[in-house]
């Protein structure tokens, strides 16, 4: 492996949570190497400039107008606030009232847990301002001038990569004096984040516009501030993800009279929730707005399948037999049609590929999937002709972090559902990189060695949903969810199990509508309770790896198909950790450690929230951060979550007791 002779100069663009990742991952370095007294190590670490076009650190964790507790000075004046907070293509910070929609276990820091920063036992799911804080604290408690490298109210202009130098020529500008300058560095890391630029469905804004639509509509980064605009109002959601549920919830939670989530596709999180607070949701699925009627004031949808055709481009084919459906009396339409990555300021030869492979370049003529519990239901499906890379997080010209055609070019971002802690992973394999300790394969290695990757990924039921369009098709005509199949008996009598471990699970077979009916019961207040730790036991390759809940144990091959962060990516995830020694063991060489499958146990667990949530009615309150806190706890310090002190409909996210008052 190739060690740098002197230190790699290196420009980050920008200081959200990848940027101070990767800070924080040399910071680590630094401080071994002085415990080591190995002053030429040191010497040769990185000289690292970032540039970050907001005042403040933590990217689009702030809020437009949040301060955290660390010293971090606020924005003074209204101008101010719009230059730090726009960009070439507009501020995508998170509103004030955002929750996470993950557990809070799968993005603690090994070295600063929350137990270090809050003292004491927290909720499953957390407030934004309050994760930012700890974050922050993270990097900044031991190391006040943690933030001296960053030039902030700095805009990258562009990136490019001259041969000549063999350096990367970076262009910036000061937002406010307008000043430019240019630097030359040995690598590039483009940190930037995927949620650089709100994305708005051109069409439909085309619609509103042409039909004289009354109401208001503006994209869900711009939530903050609406109450008015929300309260006792009907309120149109475009989009079915993980930002539609959020704003669903907050919807309600700020007293909206209804709520109506347009879903093109029904593969967001939405479809998996049962049921919704005092039944004011109404999902519109497989359908598109046509026309606006009622005098400005409503919208007509046609329903619509959206499919993959065999060029790869995807395309609305109408129902011709099903009816229109009228939705009157929208007052508010949100956009919840998510982001795409702020890379406008890199040279077209660095960008990323948005991009599908060629199954043909991936996959023999003869390939079969590897035989699983669904294979008996499905048969063998015949992939698609092209595969959707990027919906797993990944790109065709990427490996590891890597840019194929060119590695000094480098891309910190999160990968699947654990953000924060996918970015700290990658920053420091980054950094391995950089220093020589991880050697860099040649362009074909990357390439082969991301065709292997796809490969394991097509034989996994999960991953291959969201690869493989024809597989999704087999799958949702099967109807294969867990929202259908949620106890063991059901799946006994699909012959998807031994018949060995019905006996483990005679008594937990009744239906999840009666046990959700009983445990919810009392709707008034959180009447879930802590109870031991659950256990994951891993039986031999031969047989399935069940994971026990209070009632109902699953096979582990049979998480929700519209869940892609499995097994097999997790295991991505983990040899990248070892690769890079990050200190928390995931993967020992060979396979996932305990703590690496007590992660896969988590994400099934929140994928089950949704699913769980009941009865329906409207009666129920209760949201998928009200489930049991039944096996969710620490990786680090083996603490167990807590239930919230009351209904999350009934939480006050202002409160500055809000933690101290959870038991």
């Amino acid at each position: 492996m190739t060690k740098p002779s002197s230190p790699p100069t290196v420009a980050v663009i920008g200081c959200g949570p990848s940027g101070i990742a990767f800070l924080h991952a040399i910071a680590i370095r630094r401080n071994k190497l002085e415990e080591l007294g190995d002053d030429e190590a040191i010497a040769n670490l990185p000289h690292v400039t970032v540039f970050e076009r907001a005042s403040n650190p933590g990217g689009v964790w702030r809020a437009k107008e949040s301060v955290t507790k660390t010293g971090l000075e606020r924005v003074n004046s209204a101008e101010e606030l719009a230059l730090a907070t726009r960009g070439t293509q507009g501020s995508t910070n998170m509103y004030e009232a955002l929750w996470t929609n993950g557990p809070k276990e799968l993005i603690e820091f090994f070295d600063y847990t929350y137990q270090d920063h809050f003292k004491q036992a927290l909720p499953i799911y957390m407030p934004r301002q309050l994760l930012l804080d700890y974050f922050i604290t993270r990097v900044t408690r031991n190391n006040p001038e943690f933030f001296r490298p960053v030039k902030f109210n700095t805009n990258v202009v562009h990136v490019k990569y001259d041969e000549e130098k063999a350096k990367f020529e970076v262009i910036t500008e000061n937002k406010f004096t307008k000043e430019r300058q240019i630097g030359y560095y040995d690598k590039c890391i483009w940190a930037a984040g995927i949620n650089g630029a709100a994305r708005i469905p051109i069409k439909i804004g085309a619609l509103l516009k042409k039909g004289n639509f009354r109401g208001k509509a503006f994209h869900s980064s711009g939530i903050d501030g609406r109450v008015e605009d929300i309260k006792d109002k009907n309120i149109l959601i475009i989009g079915d993800s993980y930002s539609a549920e959020d704003l669903t919830l907050t919807a309600i939670k700020q007293g909206a009279k209804k709520v109506y989530i347009n879903s093109r596709s029904e593969m967001g999180i939405c479809h998996e929730t049962k049921a919704w607070p005092m039944d004011k949701v109404k999902i519109l699925a497989e359908s598109m707005p046509t026309e606006v009627i009622q005098d400005g004031k409503g919208l007509r949808f046609r329903p619509a399948d959206y499919k993959k055709t065999m060029t790869g481009e995807y395309k609305f084919s109408p129902y011709l037999y099903r009816e229109y459906i009228d939705v009157e009396n929208i007052d508010v339409v949100i956009y919840c049609t998510g982001y795409d990555p702020n890379v406008q300021m890199l040279d077209e030869s660095l960008n990323l590929i948005d991009g599908d492979f060629e199954t043909s370049e991936v996959l023999p003529p003869d390939w079969k999937m590897t035989s699983n519990r669904f294979s008996q239901i499905l048969g063998s499906v015949i992939p698609h002709k092209h595969m959707q890379y990027s919906l797993i997080s990944k790109y065709p010209n990427i490996y590891r972090g890597l840019l194929q055609s060119n590695p000094n070019m480098m891309f910190l971002k999160e990968m699947g559902d654990m953000p924060l802690f996918e970015i700290d992973i990658c920053a420091w394999l980054l950094l391995a990189f950089i220093m020589g300790d991880v050697e860099i394969p040649t362009r074909d290695e990357m390439n082969n060695e991301n065709k292997e990757f796809l490969r394991e990924c097509m034989d996994d039921p999960t991953v291959r949903y969201s690869l493989d369009e024809n597989y999704k098709e087999a799958v949702d005509d099967h109807d294969l969810t867990l929202e259908n199949y949620e106890t063991l008996e059901d799946y006994e009598t699909l012959g998807l199990t031994d018949s060995s471990d019905s006996s483990e699970s005679s008594d937990s077979s009744e239906s999840s509508d009666s046990s959700d009916s009983s445990e919810s019961s009392d709707s008034s207040e959180s009447s879930h309770s802590l109870k031991p730790q659950d256990v994951v036991n891993e039986k031999d390759e031969e047989k399935k790896v069940t994971v026990n809940f209070d009632k109902t144990s699953i096979p582990l091959d049979a998480r929700d198909f519209n869940h892609v962060n499995s097994n097999v990516l997790m295991k991505g995830t983990s040899r990248d950790a070892y690769d890079a020694c990050y200190p928390l063991k995931l993967w020992d060489g060979e396979k996932l450690t305990d703590k690496g499958m007590q992660i896969v146990d988590m994400n099934l667990r929140d994928d089950l929230s949704r699913a769980r949530v009941g009865p329906k009615g409207k009666g129920c309150r209760d949201t998928f951060r009200d489930q049991d806190v039944f096996g969710f706890r620490s990786i680090h310090t083996g603490i167990c979550a807590v239930p919230l002190p009351k209904l999350w409909l009934d939480i006050d996210e202002s409160d500055p007791k809000l933690i101290t008052s959870i038991p």
